[in-house]
C-alpha cells in the first residue's frame, strides 16, 4: 500500500471515531501567525513529520501549514462551526494531506 492510500484510510479511521464538539474544551492552543490553533502533543508530532519534508520539498510545509491556518482561522470567527468540530482531527488531516504527492524516483513513498 502507498504511503497516500495509508494516509488516506488513517484520515477515515479518524473521522469515522472521532466525536464531533469534544466534551472535553480544554485542550491546549497557541498561536501560530496571530490564529489561534490547538497544540496536543498529536498535533506537535504532526508538525515535526511535515517539517521533515522542507529539504526535500521545501513549498510543502508551507502549502500544509497554511492550509491548517486557513482552516482554523474559519474555525475562530465561526463559534458554531468551531463547537462542531474536532480541532485536533482537522488539524491532523489537513497536516497530513498532501504527504503523499511526492512522485519522485527516489522518493520513499514513490511505488512503480
Amino acid at each position: 500500500m502507498k504511503f497516500s492510500g495509508l494516509v488516506s484510510c488513517l484520515a477515515v479511521v479518524g473521522a469515522t471515531v472521532a466525536a464531533p464538539g469534544r466534551k472535553d474544551k480544554h485542550l491546549p492552543t497557541t498561536k501560530i501567525a496571530n490564529i489561534e490553533v490547538i497544540n496536543t502533543p498529536l498535533v506537535q508530532d504532526a508538525v515535526k513529520l511535515v517539517k521533515n519534508f522542507i529539504p526535500l520539498q521545501p513549498y510543502l510545509y508551507n502549502h500544509l501549514m497554511r492550509s491548517w491556518l486557513y482552516g482554523a482561522a474559519a474555525f475562530n470567527n465561526n463559534a458554531t462551526l468551531k463547537a462542531s468540530v474536532d480541532l485536533e482531527l482537522h488539524a491532523i488531516g489537513t497536516l497530513l494531506h498532501d504527504l503523499g504527492w511526492d512522485m519522485r524516483p527516489d522518493s520513499p513513498w514513490h511505488s512503480p
